[in-house]
């Protein structure tokens, strides 16, 4: 399924420099198509607080699409 712009996405590595761990989940705020497929996410910590993380350059394959809870 593809990735839409306000997704909840999980990160698959590490990004130490930014404080973001392999399963940390975001929000998709923008969508880069060129010259690759990216994206731009925002992060929140466990009481819903933003991280100030704001991440362009994430690629296809360093996100996966979190299905929403039923």
């Amino acid at each position: 399924m593809e990735i839409e712009l306000s997704d909840t996405v999980r990160i698959l590595r590490d990004h130490p420099d930014l404080g973001l761990r392999r399963g940390d989940t975001g929000v998709v705020v923008d969508l880069h198509a060129r010259p690759v497929l990216g994206y731009e996410l925002e992060f929140m910590n466990d009481r819903g607080r933003g991280k100030g993380v704001w991440v362009a350059g994430f690629s296809a394959d360093e996100v996966e699409r979190v299905e929403p809870r039923r």
